[in-house]
């Protein structure tokens, strides 16, 4: 039996004289029950991710200009975003046009 992680799909009623049925899908909150089971593994990473993130808060709080990182983070994220349908520009070509 296959387990349906992702949520239920539910027959609704007829829809015309034709006797079509329409379903529809209601997810699965994220945080029910037994669908993420905290061990000592995920405890582990959950206060190493939550001590890195603490880290960084801090590096940046010092930065002169955080304007600049920010730019940059959006940058390589809609990068990212284009390689997915294309492969037209490297990324030094996009900082060097953004000039």
């Amino acid at each position: 039996m296959i387990r349906n992680t992702t949520g239920e799909y539910e027959k609704n009623k007829r829809v015309g004289a034709n006797g079509f049925y329409f379903y529809t899908f209601t997810p699965r909150p994220l945080m029910s029950g037994d669908f993420f089971a905290v061990d000592a593994e995920l405890s582990a990473l959950l206060v190493s991710a939550h001590r890195e993130l603490g880290i960084l808060q801090g590096i940046m709080s010092h930065l002169p200009d955080r304007d600049i990182i920010y730019k940059l983070l959006v940058t390589i994220e809609c990068y990212y975003s284009r390689q997915i349908d294309y492969s037209d520009a490297s990324f030094s070509t996009i900082l060097k046009a953004l000039k």
